[in-house]
Formats: C-alpha cells, sequence, structure tokens
C-alpha cells in the first residue's frame, strides 16, 4: 500500500515538476527513495529536459548494469543484451560528462553502492571497468546463446524427424523392408540433426567453462533399443543440470548397417532362390530327390525374422510343395493302370496325393492373401524380376489356385471310383455252406432276420486270419418256439477246426445271436444279443484260438442294441457300441452308449450321445474315434440344433475318453442315406451311400470332421 502511494506522489510530483522545471537537487531524492523501475522512470523523463545531466546518466548506467546482470541468460537472454547495450551507452556518455570538477561541486550525488562518498578516481575506474565488463559481456554470450539455442533447435529437429520416421512404419521389421530412398534421406537428415545438436551443445559447454553464465549442464548418451518405445520426447531438457540425449545418430548407422549388410543382401539371395525352384519345377536342372526340401532354410528363416507372414515365404514354399505334388504325381499311370493291385494301395497312393494338393492349396492361398499392397512394396524387385510385375503375380497365383483346384478333383474322382468299385455289396453273396453234424451253415454274412423267431441257419459275422482260416459266427433255430442256439465255427477252405455252440452250455445258458465277431491277439471277441420281452441284454464273450472261453462279460445295466464291436491290436482295447432297443437300425429319438474295455474286459470308460439317427459306424483314429450316423436332429456343442425333413449325415469326433470335441453334419437338398464308412488314412474319411434315386453319394471328410469334397449338389 505503502510503495502504490509513493508511486501516486512521484508521479503527481513528476507531471507538476518537470512542467515547471524541476530542480535535480530535488528530484535526486525520490530517486534514491524509489525502487528501480520507478527510478529509471523519474531519471528517464528529467533527461528528457535536460539530457546532458552528469549525475542523471549516471545513475540511469548504474540502473541498466544491475538490470543486464540480473536477468537468466539462457530463458531472458534479449532482455540481458538490451540492457547491457544501454548500460555501455549510459557508461561511455558518462565518462565525457563527468570530470573531477562535477564530482568536487556535487559530491552528494556521486554514493558507492555501500553508501561511502566516491572519488572522482574511483568513478572514473568504476566507469572503466564496468564497460570493459559489458564488453566481454556482449562478446560471449551471443555465442554462447548462438549455441545453446542451435543445440535445442537441432535436437527438436531431430526429435521431430525421428517421430515422423517411425510413424511411418508399423514396426522395425517393416522399416527395413520398406527401405527406400526417401527413408534414406530422412535417416541422413536425422544424423545431421542429431550431429549439429551435439556439436553445438558441446560447443556451448566448452564457453561456459570460460564464461560462466550460471549453468552447469552435463549430458549422457542413450541407445535406442527398443522401437517406438525409445527416442520419443516431450520437452527438451538442456535447461537442467544432467539430461540424457536420444542417440539418433547410432540408430540411424545401425538401420543403414542391418540394410547393406542383411536385407540388401537377403533380397539378392531371394531372387536368386525362386530363380533356382522355378528352374527346378520347369525341369532345367537336374532333379533333387523327392524327400529333399527344397528351399534355403536359412534364406527363409530371415525373411521371417524381417518379415512377419512373409509373401516370398509362402510363393517358395507352395513351389517347394509343389515339385513334391509333381514328383509323386509321376506314379499316378502305375496305379492308374496296374493290374491285380490291392485295392488299399490305391486308396491310400489318392488319399495321399488329395492331401498333397490340399496343402498345395492351402499355401497357394496363404500367399494370395498375403498378396497385398504392402507387401508387394516390400518385395517390389523380387516381383519385378520373377513376376514381371504385379499383375504378373497377380496371374501366377490365380492360374495356379484353379490348376491344384483341378489337380484335387480329379484325385477326389479316382478315389471316388475306386471306392464306389469296390465298395462291399450289401446283400450280394455267393452261398457256400459249411457241412458240419448233418447242419448247413452259410458261410457268408446273412443277417439276422427281423423276425428272429424264423427258424432256419443264420451266419452274422466272418473274420479272416491271416493263415487263411476262418471264423464264421452266427445262429440257428431249430424250430419257432426253440431258443436261438449261437454258434462259433473255426475253419480252413471248407473243413471244420472246431464248433462251439453259445446257449446250451454254460456259458450264455439263454438265447443267444451273436452280433458282431472281431479278431484279437489271443483270438475271438463275440458280441451277443440276447433276445428278451421285457429288456435288451447283451454281453461280450472273448474265446482263445482254440475256442476256450477266456472271460464272458455281462452288461446288466445297459438296455440298448449291441451294434458294434471293434477291437484295438495297439491299446489291447474293446470298443463297443449300443442303440436302439432292437435288431431294426432306424431313425429313432434316443440314445447311442459307447463303451470301452481293456483286454480282460475291465471297464476304461463309457459315454452317452444323443441325438434322432441311427447308427453306421465308428472309426479310429490315431487319436480318438468318429461316430458316423443319419440324423434328422442333434443339438450342438454350442447349444444350436440342427434339424432336417431329411436324413443329415452325422459325424462326431471323439477324443480318446470319448468325449465330444468336434461336431459336423452334412445335408443336401436331395435325401441321402450314409451306409458305409471307409477310413483310408487320419485325414481321409469316405461317406458312401445312395440317394432317392439310388445315385451313389461321396463325401469326403478329415479327421476334424470337416467335408472337403461330396458328389452332391
Amino acid at each position: 500500500m505503502k510503495k502504490f502511494v509513493f508511486a501516486f506522489f512521484i508521479m503527481v510530483f513528476v507531471n507538476v515538476a518537470f512542467g515547471q522545471r524541476i530542480k535535480y537537487r530535488d528530484l535526486f531524492p525520490m530517486i534514491q527513495q524509489a525502487d528501480e523501475e520507478q527510478s529509471l522512470q523519474l531519471i528517464k523523463e528529467y533527461l528528457q529536459v535536460d539530457a546532458e545531466h552528469p549525475n542523471a546518466n549516471f545513475m540511469l548506467a548504474r540502473i541498466y548494469e544491475k538490470r543486464y546482470k540480473k536477468f537468466d541468460l539462457l530463458t531472458q537472454n534479449d532482455l540481458a543484451i538490451a540492457n547491457a547495450q544501454q548500460a555501455r551507452l549510459s557508461l561511455n556518455k558518462c565518462k565525457n560528462l563527468i570530470d573531477e570538477r562535477e564530482v568536487k561541486r556535487n559530491d552528494e550525488y556521486y554514493i558507492s553502492e555501500n553508501g561511502t562518498q566516491m572519488s572522482f578516481e574511483q568513478i572514473n575506474t568504476y566507469l572503466q571497468s564496468s564497460i570493459e565488463l559489458i564488453d566481454k559481456f556482449l562478446t560471449a554470450i551471443p555465442n554462447i546463446y548462438e549455441n545453446f539455442t542451435k543445440s535445442v533447435s537441432f535436437y527438436n529437429k531431430a526429435v521431430n524427424k525421428y517421430a515422423a520416421i517411425i510413424s511411418s512404419y508399423n514396426s522395425l521389421d517393416d522399416l527395413y523392408m520398406l527401405y527406400d530412398e526417401k527413408l534414406e534421406m530422412d535417416l541422413n537428415e536425422l544424423k545431421v540433426y542429431y550431429d549439429s545438436t551435439i556439436y553445438n551443445l558441446d560447443a556451448y559447454l566448452e564457453r561456459i567453462k570460460s564464461y560462466p553464465i550460471g549453468y552447469g549442464q552435463r549430458y549422457s548418451l542413450k541407445p535406442i533399443t527398443t522401437y517406438r518405445l525409445e527416442g520419443l520426447v516431450a520437452t527438451i531438457p538442456f535447461l537442467k543440470n544432467e539430461f540424457i540425449i536420444w542417440n539418433y545418430s547410432d540408430w540411424a548407422d545401425q538401420i543403414n548397417r542391418v540394410m547393406k549388410q542383411d536385407i540388401i543382401t537377403l533380397k539378392t539371395r531371394l531372387i536368386q532362390h525362386d530363380k533356382e525352384l522355378t528352374k527346378l519345377l520347369e525341369g532345367k536342372i537336374e532333379e533333387q530327390k523327392q524327400d529333399k526340401n527344397l528351399i534355403d532354410r536359412e534364406l527363409v528363416f530371415n525373411l521371417e525374422k524381417y518379415d512377419f507372414q512373409s509373401l516370398p515365404v509362402a510363393l517358395l514354399q507352395y513351389k517347394n510343395h509343389l515339385y513334391k505334388v509333381k514328383t509323386r504325381e509321376r506314379e499316378k499311370v502305375y496305379y492308374d493302370t496296374a493290374k491285380n493291385l490291392e485295392p488299399e494301395s490305391r486308396y491310400l497312393f489318392y488319399s495321399d496325393m488329395i492331401n498333397y494338393v490340399r496343402e498345395a492349396d492351402t499355401l497357394i492361398t496363404t500367399a494370395r492373401l498375403r498378396n497385398t499392397r504392402e507387401n508387394q512394396i516390400k518385395h517390389s524387385q523380387y516381383i519385378k524380376e520373377i513376376y514381371k510385375g504385379e499383375k504378373g503375380l497377380d496371374n501366377y497365383i490365380q492360374s495356379n489356385k484353379n490348376a491344384i483346384e483341378g489337380r484335387f478333383d480329379d484325385y477326389v474322382s479316382a478315389l471316388r471310383k475306386i471306392i464306389l468299385l469296390n465298395k462291399p455289396e450289401i446283400g450280394s453273396r455267393e452261398e457256400i455252406f459249411i457241412i458240419y453234424r448233418k447242419m448247413k451253415f452259410p458261410d457268408y454274412v446273412t443277417g439276422i432276420p427281423k423276425d428272429v423267431t424264423t427258424p432256419g441257419y443264420f451266419s452274422t459275422g466272418r473274420e479272416e486270419n491271416a493263415d487263411g482260416s476262418v471264423y464264421l459266427s452266427g445262429f440257428y433255430k431249430k424250430d419257432e418256439t426253440s431258443l436261438a442256439i449261437a454258434y462259433i465255427i473255426k475253419h480252413h477252405e471248407g473243413k471244420v477246426l472246431w464248433y462251439k455252440e453259445l446257449g446250451s452250455g454254460k456259458e450264455v445258458a439263454e438265447a443267444s445271436i451273436p452280433v458282431k465277431i472281431t479278431i484279437t491277439r489271443q483270438g475271438l471277441a463275440v458280441l451277443l444279443w440276447h433276445p428278451s420281452v421285457s429288456d435288451v441284454k447283451s454281453s461280450l464273450l472273448y474265446l482263445d484260438e482254440a475256442g476256450e472261453p477266456l472271460f464272458e462279460k455281462q452288461f446288466p445295466e445297459v438296455n440298448l442294441f449291441p451294434r458294434d464291436l471293434k477291437y484295438n491290436e495297439a491299446k489291447n482295447h474293446f470298443l463297443l457300441v449300443f442303440r436302439g432297443k432292437n435288431s431294426g437300425n432306424t431313425l429313432d429319438n434316443g440314445t447311442s452308449l459307447v463303451m470301452n474295455l481293456q483286454g480282460n474286459g475291465e471297464e476304461v470308460w463309457q459315454q452317452q450321445y444323443t441325438y434322432t439317427g441311427d447308427y453306421i459306424d465308428i472309426i479310429q483314429m490315431l487319436k480318438g474315434f468318429i461316430l458316423v450316423s443319419n440324423a434328422t436332429q442333434y443339438h450342438g456343442m454350442d447349444g444350436s440344433t440342427q434339424l432336417g425333413d431329411t436324413p443329415f449325415a452325422l459325424m462326431l469326433r471323439l477324443n480318446e475318453q470319448g468325449k465330444i470335441i468336434a461336431a459336423n453334419h452334412y445335408s443336401n437338398k436331395n435325401p441321402f442315406t450314409i451306409d458305409y464308412v471307409l477310413r483310408v488314412s487320419d485325414n481321409n474319411l469316405n461317406l458312401l451311400g445312395t440317394d432317392g434315386s439310388d445315385k451313389a453319394i461321396h463325401i469326403l471328410a478329415d479327421s476334424f470332421v470337416r467335408v472337403i469334397a461330396t458328389n452332391l449338389d
């Protein structure tokens, strides 16, 4: 408040006094009592009236001298320089105005900072030394300030240039693969900005050693090691006592070094290697072994190291695989024309070729998906030299895609043809009989009659051993009222080796009908159905090679018809399938039960699957099983319900514990049913059947029950 009142008093006084030619002796006390700004104002006002007044100029010089020394020389440099220049002008003027006579006459005006009287000699010394200090200041500070501001400016440019570079490339690998002349120029500019930063910063720090300005900064260099996470700066930290500088120059050098040592060499090798593969595919150089990998693994590794989802790698892998396809295809003539060749051999060949071609289709499809504009830019020289440009690459991919799809269709058709040719004809048989004890047993499968009370001899299973001997299972009824007696015959070329009845002795002492038989390590397993009025009863009987029982297992809690029996020799396990209430295999709404037993009859697991349908087959895979049915309704794993007015093919993929891990169904606008399943390999499952016009139906699926081909519309 006092300061405000005093300032107001001075303002009023000055306005009045200067209008009446105030005397300096009256103004001087006010100058001494006022603050720096007020004193400066009073002196400037007075000098407008008396510009040559010695002490007024002396007081003005002292004010400017104080002012220039108090400003920050880096953040307030302009003010410091301006006040220093004003101080030097005033000091030089004082040298001409102040003499010994002036000092003696007005000695009360010349007071030192500590309040003592100043002599002329002291004043003269002060003026001379102050001018010398200001001259040094005005000589040193502009260079110091210039070096400092240039270091800040160049570092700011380096930061912005680096940010612009990394914002243009999603990853360091993209930067390498998209490296071009513009990026090279940007990296060179980045180096220039960085080097200029260091040059000016070092010059600044060296200058303030000889002319201290109150700062003593130190900096350290830090390498950029993590792309996009390091090297970015929000504010320039050069005013701090200690700060770091990102080493953009080394980073740019590293990029250029990798380009020269790795990327350029890599791209050159890629072109050479692709040309070699092309010549091999065209038969222009010596052929390699079929099982040899033709791709340079180190080349592929380095390409994928710098180029994630690399287009050239996909093309190389396709060409490498295509060579294997073409090599294996040379065997096609043999498998198409060879006589007396087992059908299984043809199955395997066509299955292998289907899988080969599917893999080729996957690889060329991968190449097509990777054929993006960005990937084309990454490998523009490669595409230009190998494919004559982007259009040539597009044509190559499309033409090979079409050719592979044609090959796939051809091999599926060939497999379908040979499978249908050798498919067992249901109901067809050569009527051969085994005569034993005046009984006539059919040596072919007759199946279970719809009316099991019908008298006669029926054969339900026939399995041939490796030595040519045959197990024959069935049952007979002498009349409508007698029990069905199950029998097992082992014969060799019609000569009975042994004969065993089930139902007349201690084994299974009730009506029995063998449903399925299977050969095992130790002999024969027989799945039996025991017709009953109220319940569906079944059992498993295990006989050795001589027909002696090893064990018998009843299934009193399984009130379902026994449908199938499989044996896994590798694990010595049995797989049993139950469904429905009678021998008829119809589209009923119910449960399929699959049971897994050890070779001694101990249960391992059992699982149930509910759907509306029948049972066709269960297929042993390398790991797990596939259950195949005709169905009209199924509740999927995701809770969805599949419904059909006509049956659809239902495939359930089971793991080794029988749990469903995948499910698929295939339907068609025209009704069809599946009646036969052939596993050629784990990735080649063939479902065969007929449609309403008795057309043969073929559905080809893989191990994950995905349909990969069909002759249905």
